[in-house]
């Protein structure tokens, strides 16, 4: 039995599930349901219905492709931009959050077909602690990473 309690907490630290994302009932179906009301507001945006789309309970741009991170389970933000480039050649994507959307950036920082842009919150310590000023993409995707990072207590009057 001390095996396998063993195993299991091997396997939950290893895909992310501790901490800031432990399982619970029911995950799946969540994620499942998140992740499916993204591609549903991409498909909006595919066939015009909608020229803007927004999927108020997605936007869980820490997720990892083997890893949850940062209370992020999954990367919906990647899976529309997937879907988005089978019918576009190029994506811009556009992230407000206080937190730096590392799981995005790295998924498409060597990418010339998705623009990143990410205004965030940026001090030592501060998660994830990526998202600086001269991340700009590497390889055929240099320049097509745009990161604003903030210092702590920024507001209106900072981008005058």
């Amino acid at each position: 039995k001390q095996w396998y309690q063993r195993r299991v907490r091997e396997e939950r630290s290893k895909h992310g599930l501790e901490f800031d994302c432990p399982g619970f009932p029911g995950m799946f179906e969540t994620v499942c349901q998140i992740a499916g009301g993204t591609l549903a507001a991409a498909e909006e945006l595919i066939y015009g219905e909608t020229k803007v789309a927004i999927n108020w309970t997605g936007g869980w741009h820490h997720g990892q492709p083997d890893k949850a991170e940062g209370f992020c389970y999954l990367n919906d933000c990647i899976l529309a931009i997937q879907y988005l480039l089978q019918h576009f050649s190029r994506v811009l994507y556009v992230d407000l959050d206080l937190h730096h959307g590392n799981g995005v950036e790295d998924a498409f920082g060597s990418s010339p077909k998705v623009l990143t842009y990410s205004v965030h919150e940026h001090e030592v310590g501060f998660y994830p602690g990526s998202g600086g000023v001269d991340s700009v993409g590497c390889g055929r995707g240099t320049g097509y990473t745009v990161n604003i990072p903030l210092r702590d207590g920024a507001g209106d009057e900072t981008l005058e």
